[in-house]
């Protein structure tokens, strides 16, 4: 999966997010963590260079139709053939969230069959607009009010047993310390995409759509750019972040994970 829409990090982590605070949706935004997991050690270091922004941990309630627009604008400000209007940052990661994208479509249509996967459940359900959802992410003292720059109901911050907050890094090692045998094997493909993403235009591999997705055959907003060569204007095989090497992990090392050293091994991927 091209790291833009889905990596192997976005999966642990939210994985993470979700199981630690109990929430039914755990997120993560798109800002440099569509990486995939190497096979081998997962370093403390590996846990800053995924999260290195210092947030908290937060759950919060929203209404399904805040994720929706989430959802779309993550896309439409990745995807958009009109550069100039990227946003920055690749799609949202999410736990508990499954849902198909057609990177083709217009502005708000380009998510459908959302299906969402409540912490009490053992199955999806469709996405309700209007509905209530539990929702973990990052939380920042200057944003009291909204959950990964989300306005949220009912906020609680992750603390420890001194009722001081966790940084995000800590809240991950101890979910992958919790696990049986410590082994982490996060399931891929939570976004299924309906066509492929453009070819590679410029020689080098694209982790990101370098002209933004669009049918060469529609005129408009969604129409090829000038200047794109054949290479770049048609649907075709997508490219994957370098660094694909696997997403299955395994925590074999310090589980209290004290930031004394970030060579400190703090699980294993294989």
């Amino acid at each position: 999966m091209p790291g833009v829409i889905e990596g192997s990090s976005h999966d642990f982590l939210t994985d993470a997010f979700r199981s630690m605070t109990g929430a039914d949706i755990g997120a993560i935004r798109g800002f440099r963590y569509g990486t995939h997991v190497r096979p081998g050690p997962i370093t403390l270091e590996d846990l800053y260079h995924y999260i290195p922004v210092g947030p908290q941990i937060a759950v919060g309630t929203i209404k399904g139709a805040q994720l929706k627009g989430q959802m779309e604008n993550a896309a439409h400000g990745s995807l958009n053939p009109d550069v100039i209007t990227w946003s920055g940052g690749w799609l949202f990661g999410y736990s508990g969230v499954k849902a198909n994208l057609d990177p083709y479509q217009a502005k708000g249509k380009r998510f459908s069959s959302i299906q969402v996967m409540r912490a009490d459940a053992k199955q999806c359900t469709a996405l309700n607009p209007d509905a209530s959802y539990t929702y973990a992410s990052y939380y920042f003292n200057t944003d009291p009010d909204k959950v990964n720059f989300t306005p949220a109901q009912n906020i609680r911050v992750l603390k420890d047993k001194d009722g001081k907050p966790l940084d995000a890094t800590e809240v991950v090692a101890r979910y992958l310390a919790s696990l049986p045998n410590r082994t982490v094997n996060p399931e891929p493909n939570r976004i299924h995409l309906t066509a492929p993403l453009p070819k590679p235009g410029f020689g080098n591999l694209e982790i990101q759509p370098l002209r933004g997705v669009f049918r060469p055959d529609v005129s408009g907003p969604g129409r090829a750019p000038a200047g794109n060569g054949s290479s770049g204007t048609a649907p075709g095989s997508s490219t994957s972040t370098p660094n694909s090497a696997g997403n299955q992990a395994s925590n074999g090392g310090n589980a209290g994970c004290k930031p004394c050293s970030t060579s400190s091994k703090v699980a294993t991927a294989r």
